[in-house]
């Protein structure tokens, strides 16, 4: 509570100590102190608000710094305290910690924001589908066709035709090869993409089962460095720390593909560090398993290309990806994401540097499964 132009700090609760992490002597000797606590981004929409706090119009979310740097969401509410004359003799106040409820907010707009794209995306690919499947069926009659004229050509003519008539007709028929080609694989590219956003659509939990966490991991990894070394044989170090969590009842194919597309995407990122530096690079993977009684937590690390900050943000969203045109569709993370919310009611987070890591923390409680 405070006088009405702020200059006195009348009353303060002991409550902020605990929540902002400041000092209650030192907020009475200076009442504008709170103010360095505040978020920058927001200091100034709070400071242009005070006087709403007169006319009881104040009711404002901000975030705060506390000093060991963690950022919390407060709830302000002021009002006027008005003395037998209408006039405003105090201003009082009340902070509440809503970090938990914003965390939850969150979560419950991706949830919705992923069901809407879910069914946008099942819409779209079903209407696409179909004929995009005559499409690749049409190319590869054409491709077989195409095969079959140049043997035939080349069986009618034989020494009938000159050499540059010959080498002429069999350059346009390689050259329509080329581009059958070329359809083909931009048509299978295009059906891939598909065939995600229709599983992205899919949300059924038919499949729950138990299964043992430990095998499932090393399945997985095992498949995934058997399916980088079949495209680019890259000489990757895998340290696995996992504790033995036994059989653990979940969706256990779905999960598995959460693993295989996490461990892909970190094959992929450093290879091309590798790529970029070369041989004194030591491409390291980092599995970690670990339980409580409540939840089990594994984290994947890898010492690849990494990302930005600026990108961390977005790169759940669904379509958003990293690589290079052609080489993602932005749905890996996104639908590993969903699996691993909406399926297990866990969560997943990102931390990385660029050009040092990427990692992922996957929690999930095993009393919700």
């Amino acid at each position: 509570m405070t006088n009405p132009n702020k200059s006195e700090m009348v009353l303060i609760s002991k409550a902020y100590e605990s929540i902002w992490g400041g000092d209650c002597e030192s907020l009475l000797k200076d009442p504008s102190g709170f103010l360095n606590f505040i978020h920058e981004d927001d200091r100034e929409k709070v400071i242009s608000s005070f006087h709403l706090q007169a006319l009881g119009e104040y009711d404002i979310e901000y975030r705060i710094v506390k000093p060991n740097g963690e950022v919390r969401w407060i709830r302000d509410i002021g009002y006027p305290v008005l003395d037998k004359d209408g006039e405003v003799i105090r201003v009082a106040g009340f902070a509440n910690d809503i970090t938990d409820l914003k965390k939850m907010q969150d979560k419950v707009m991706v949830t919705e924001k992923l069901a809407s794209l879910g069914r946008l995306s099942a819409g779209i690919a079903h209407e696409i589908k179909n004929p995009l499947n005559l499409i690749i069926n049409s190319l590869s009659v054409v491709d077989d066709l195409n095969d079959e004229l140049l043997e035939g050509i080349k069986s009618i003519l034989g020494d009938k035709a000159s050499d540059e008539e010959l080498a002429e007709i069999l350059e346009k028929l390689a050259m329509l090869k080329r581009i059958s080609t070329i359809a083909i694989d931009n048509s299978y590219r295009c059906n891939n993409v598909i065939n995600s956003m229709l599983i992205q659509s899919r949300t059924g939990k038919n499949d729950l089962e138990e299964c043992n966490l430990a095998t499932v991991i090393e399945e997985s990894v095992a498949f995934s460095l058997h399916s980088m070394r079949a495209n680019n044989p890259l000489d990757v170090e895998v340290i696995k720390d996992i504790s033995e969590v036994g059989n653990v009842k979940m969706y256990c194919h779905e999960f598995g593909r959460v693993l295989q597309n996490i461990f892909l995407n970190a094959f992929y990122s450093m290879e091309k560090k590798f790529r970029k530096i070369g041989s004194p690079y030591k491409p390291v993977l980092e599995i970690k398993l670990n339980s409580n009684q409540d939840q089990f937590i594994l984290t994947i690390k890898d010492n690849g290309l990494g990302v930005a900050q600026s990108e961390l943000k977005q790169i759940l969203e669904p379509f958003y990806t990293t690589k290079p045109p052609g080489e993602g569709t932005g749905l890996g993370l996104a639908l590993t994401n969903e699996i691993i919310m909406k399926q297990h009611n866990g969560e997943m987070n990102i931390t990385s540097e660029l050009e040092k890591f990427f990692q992922v923390e996957i929690k999930i409680p095993l009393s919700q499964l």
